[in-house]
């Protein structure tokens, strides 16, 4: 009945071969994080398909607020904490109303119709000649090229620019 996806981007291309091959199936695609749970879901059959490069909208229960472009969560499937060893993309903190939001460092948007866009996570920022680059930006804009399925983009020491993109 259901196609179900989480963990990494969902390649637009496979859909229509799924289609094909489960041809009832409902396709869906999950963001989240161990974190946070699942945040939101992008349905890529039936009635309600998401836009597309977004993650979805919302799943009932889950607050997103974006600061700057961080995103931050809050829902009662956010886990309860790290006991050591916490990731440097961690962060949490309680509103005035106490409610606790949690952030794993992704990067993005919500557009006017409640779907979420994400742009890359913090700490693989690369700045080159001080400008602020996300490789998940770059990758994107180059798989709009018929002749690139996948693409990856690294940062490099550059003694003249920081980094530079390879």
């Amino acid at each position: 009945r259901w196609v179900l996806s989480s963990g990494a981007a969902w390649f637009e291309e496979i859909t229509p071969l799924l289609r094909a091959i489960f041809t009832r199936a409902q396709i869906a695609e999950f963001y989240g994080a161990s974190e946070i749970s699942f945040v939101s879901v992008a349905m890529h059959t039936g009635e309600t398909v998401a836009p597309e490069c977004s993650v979805g909208t919302l799943i009932p229960g889950v607050e997103l607020q974006v600061t700057g472009d961080l995103l931050w969560v809050s829902s009662p499937g956010i886990f309860d904490g790290y006991i050591d060893d916490v990731p440097e993309d961690y962060h949490e903190r309680i509103d005035l109303q106490g409610r606790r939001w949690v952030s794993v460092g992704d990067l993005g948007r919500i557009d006017e119709n409640g779907a979420l866009y994400l742009s890359g996570r913090a700490s693989r920022k690369i700045i080159v000649s001080g400008k602020n680059v996300y490789p998940e930006e770059v990758e994107q804009l180059l798989q709009l090229h018929p002749g690139i399925s996948h693409a990856a983009v690294l940062g490099r020491k550059d003694l003249i620019r920081g980094e530079r993109l390879i």
